[in-house]
């Protein structure tokens, strides 16, 4: 008798709207808003009004952005899961 093959199916875990993840050197532009961004796993590079902040897994920071908006990009070659609050 013929065993049939059992089709692979992979994870997929679907990630709250709020928490993003960028792979190493992607770079990605926040909103110009007053918000609050946690690192969840990975570290951060953030620069804010000219100025460059690392921020470790379990870590947040708080934006106050002026006249640009807020950059964001994962530091040490690793990938980086953040969540922003609003």
């Amino acid at each position: 008798m013929a065993t049939l093959a059992r089709p692979i199916i992979s994870e997929y875990t679907r990630m709250p709207a709020n928490v993003r993840r960028l792979d190493a050197n992607d770079v990605a532009v926040l909103p110009l808003a007053n918000q609050v961004v946690r690192v969840l796993s990975g570290a951060a590079w953030v620069t804010l009004n000219q100025d460059d902040i690392i921020v470790k897994s379990g870590e947040k920071i708080t934006l106050y952005p002026d006249k640009y908006p807020p950059v964001i990009s994962a530091l040490d070659n690793r990938q980086l899961v953040y969540e922003i609050i609003i």
